[in-house]
């Protein structure tokens, strides 16, 4: 499932994989039925001891007499030998990799002026670039936290853990929110280097100043866009969503909706609105050209609300079109042929239907020629009287006219 795909909100899977890409995850469910299984590339499913995942409703239930105790104690020292194996292998990186931050050349080199080719692990990097930290996930946190206010719209950089060809931006949105976004590398010449190509959802970036410059910079001026908005309210969804419901019972006809930061997603807006009974709510998504909402980026808040006011509900499906067409299509055949039975020509219905602005003028019908030649022009005179004379039998069903002053519905 997509929620798996990363800890943070995931708009699109091409954002975290690519097809071809190999990836280890962990297996999250088996379904039987389906012949298929649930993969998780989420840290937190990583991080779970095999004693806190819930069990496979496929196998049978645990005897009473499990030893649970005895099952914890073996998850620990699993644990612990885990933890000793990964570091030891960060020391071994650290240590083959031969680089120092701040190290000279001849240190990042073979040793004979060769360039050491690259080992495709996850390792330090020799950058001194003040915003660069090779720090752990929790480490880069704790210091954006704990430096406050100082640090919102500020980003610090490190190496990810995802990939050796990756780095991990940490952005504090506001203060105690982070945003982790991930940097793809490319063209890079050692493990220990930084790549000169640095890419985010395909937009390339050539150093880590032009990456601040023409990412993080335009996000934080749409952050302040959003706090200066006359729809933003700072408060939480819970909150917000009560007040909603006092403006509707207030105004039953009114349609009430705001803005606020989302909670499960950092880095995101809430939209919240009730037209009914409920509140709902969407998730928009920031980035430099804009806000992105419903598959659409509008570079403007406003924009975006005004698309949300068309339609409330998001925009419809390309199915739910095709459905719509093909019924309007049907409609119209069966329309057609009702007026075919009717004996009405279907080349005159479109004249002689009534337009929603009134009825149109009727143009003159003109006289075609039948297809068994030019019929002669009537001679002058009164009409011919088609009358059947007295005593003869009816011819095709003819009947003679009532007489005068015969009741309706009078038959010979």
């Amino acid at each position: 499932p997509l929620r798996n795909l990363a800890d943070d909100h995931v708009e699109a899977a091409e954002d975290i994989v690519s097809v071809g890409t190999i990836v280890t995850a962990i297996i999250t469910e088996v379904k039987m039925d389906h012949m298929c299984v649930d993969l998780s590339l989420k840290m937190e499913d990583f991080k779970k001891k095999s004693s806190q995942w819930g069990r496979p409703q496929s196998l049978p239930p645990l005897d009473d007499f499990f030893d649970r105790e005895a099952a914890f104690k073996i998850d620990e020292e699993k644990e612990k030998e885990r933890e000793s194996r990964l570091r030891a292998l960060r020391l071994t990186i650290g240590g083959s990799s031969g680089t120092k931050i701040g190290g000279d050349s001849h240190d990042a080199d073979g040793g004979d002026g060769t360039q050491a080719p690259r080992t495709g692990k996850v390792t330090r990097r020799a950058c001194a670039h003040p915003a660069f930290r090779n720090a752990s996930h929790s480490e880069v946190d704790r210091e954006l936290k704990e430096a406050g206010d100082a640090m919102v719209g500020e980003a610090l950089i490190r190496p990810s853990n995802r990939s050796c060809d990756s780095l991990a931006i940490h952005w504090m949105v506001r203060p105690g929110c982070i945003k982790v976004i991930e940097v793809h590398e490319e063209d890079k010449d050692t493990d220990a280097s930084i790549g000169n190509r640095l890419i985010i959802k395909k937009e390339v970036y050539g150093s880590i100043d032009e990456l601040l410059g023409r990412y993080i910079a335009p996000m934080n001026d749409r952050v302040e866009e959003i706090q200066h908005h006359r729809k933003f309210t700072d408060k939480l969804e819970d909150e917000l969503d009560t007040q909603l419901y006092d403006m509707k019972k207030a105004n039953p006809n009114g349609v009430f909706y705001f803005i606020c930061w989302s909670e499960s997603y950092p880095g995101y807006i809430s939209l919240r609105f009730i037209m009914s009974r409920t509140a709902r709510n969407h998730t928009i998504g920031i980035s430099p050209e804009g806000f992105a909402w419903n598959g659409k980026t509008f570079n403007n808040l406003d924009k975006l609300l005004n698309e949300f006011k068309k339609n409330p509900s998001g925009a419809r499906t390309p199915q739910h079109r095709s459905s719509s067409n093909s019924s309007a299509l049907s409609m119209s055949s069966s329309m057609s042929t009702s007026r075919q039975s009717t004996g009405v020509r279907t080349d005159d219905t479109s004249r002689q239907s009534r337009s929603r602005w009134g009825p149109a003028a009727m143009p003159p019908v003109p006289v075609t020629a039948s297809r068994w030649g030019n019929m002669p022009p009537p001679p002058a005179g009164p009409p011919p009287s088609f009358a059947r004379p007295d005593g003869a039998p009816p011819i095709f069903g003819y009947r003679p006219p009532p007489p005068p002053g015969a009741p309706p519905g009078f038959r010979q």
